[in-house]
């Protein structure tokens, strides 16, 4: 990737490149592309931002990478984005704008000077994936189909590679659909970057052969489940702050607190690390989801989970492992920081670890396992509207954001409400 102004400028004549593709992401955390031709393209865009259609686009020139996807040959650039106060629809908020105000907080907070996360980002391969939905229902089909070729996977590792992503593939694909890739650990921003640009390559690189890619956190009833796990660390000065001695995983009290604040607020968190009804069927989906309250090394059903010591400070990390694909990562990775330096900020205690043996069978959650997440989306953004102030820490988020959020998780609840769904026609039909 281009690393300054002038170097994107150049490789608009060095590389052919016939026009701009522009994409800003929305408050859902779909992109949203805006093309220009290329001669259009000038320095000043990124020096005072580029007016279109009624908003500011700021364009990131350490973004720029030549689109493979596209044609004409593309030279893709994320950009940032304000619009007047009263601009309608999803653009009204950056969540890209967020992230970058959360590390601005982190520098200048006294508590730290820079944040690394990681993400282990799951999905789907599907030789076939069919959906529709309209006025008159909704429905979807879904084949797993054969192994999945190994060029399609080849293909996707170089071209992460080839547009700068930092990105760990498997040798070979699993054997199911579910597949992971894993992303090496950055700034919030840099990695939320990546892990878009992640998503938009595994599905181009999908239907470029016939297959389908989906990050849907459970898309069918098969018990296996797709999950983002996020490496979460804090540093100042250069220097490891999570790495303690002689305690539980060698963790600090500054990693305690942190995984204090990160529990705390975990059912509000869910709000954004878990946004659509789908990430309820995974936590859902049996003893070893994910949604337990609590922190251990083994127990695959703590919402976080601490890796096993190997001697280096530098890796001292904590693992939030409640996230989804259906997640808008700026957001959700400016919250986590946000609750994370809120338990730092108030020396909020973890209490023990959780660890023992993981489940042997589909049992239903034991209650005497204690605080778990919210059952569903509404109980989730219920939490949200009852758990922001960490949030508003800085007016890194504002009221008008957590208010606009929830509505428009709200109106996705309705919509699915009041659908008619497949099984109710299967239902009827056999009366």
């Amino acid at each position: 990737m281009a690393t300054s102004a002038q170097d994107v400028l150049r490789r608009l004549g060095d590389d052919g490149i016939e026009r701009i593709d522009l994409k800003v992401t929305d408050l859902a955390g779909r992109w949203r592309s805006i093309g220009l031709e290329a001669h259009r393209f000038g320095e000043g865009a990124f020096h005072h931002g580029l007016a279109l259609d009624g908003l500011v686009l700021h364009p990131d020139p350490a973004s720029a990478w030549i689109d493979p996807f596209l044609s004409p040959r593309s030279l893709s650039l994320i950009a940032a984005v304000e619009g007047p106060p009263d601009s309608a629809g999803r653009l009204r908020h950056c969540p890209r704008t967020v992230a970058a105000h959360a590390q601005a907080l982190l520098a200048g907070s006294g508590l730290a000077d820079a944040a690394r996360f990681g993400a282990e980002a799951g999905y789907f391969l599907f030789q076939e994936l069919t959906s529709q939905a309209d006025d008159l229902g909704c429905g979807y089909r879904v084949a797993p189909g054969s192994a999945i070729p190994q060029v399609l996977h080849n293909e996707l590792g170089h071209t992460l590679a080839a547009l700068g992503i930092r990105a760990r593939l498997p040798h070979q694909p699993a054997g199911g659909p579910l597949q992971s890739l894993t992303l090496a650990s950055g700034d919030p921003l840099r990695t939320a970057d990546a892990l878009m640009v992640s998503r938009y390559v595994v599905r181009n690189v999908a239907r470029r052969h016939g297959w389908s890619a989906t990050f849907l956190p459970r898309p069918t009833l098969e018990p296996a489940c797709a999950g983002l796990a996020v490496h979460q660390s804090l540093w100042r000065a250069g220097h490891p702050l999570f790495a303690g001695k002689g305690t539980y995983g060698d963790l600090s009290q500054t990693a305690r607190w942190y995984l204090g604040g990160l529990l705390r607020h975990g059912p509000s968190l869910a709000a954004f690390t878990n946004p659509g009804t789908n990430s309820y069927r995974r936590l859902g989906s049996g003893p070893q989801a994910p949604a337990r309250l609590a922190y251990a090394r083994n127990d695959p059903a703590t919402t976080v989970a601490v890796p096993e010591p190997d001697g280096d400070p530098g890796r001292r990390r904590l693992v939030l492992r409640q996230a989804d694909g259906l997640a808008n990562p700026y957001l959700a990775f400016s919250a986590m920081l946000l609750a994370g330096l809120d338990g730092v900020r108030h020396q909020i205690d973890p209490g023990p670890p959780a660890d023992r043996e993981p489940a042997p069978t589909m049992a239903p959650p034991d209650p005497a396992d204690g605080q778990r997440l919210p059952a569903d989306l509404g109980a989730a953004l219920a939490a949200l509207a009852a758990d922001q102030d960490y949030l508003l820490a800085g007016d890194v988020f504002s009221r008008e954001l957590l208010d606009d959020w929830i509505a428009l998780k709200r109106s996705d609840m309705e919509a699915l409400k009041h659908r008619p769904h497949p099984l109710e026609f299967v239902a009827e039909a056999s009366a």
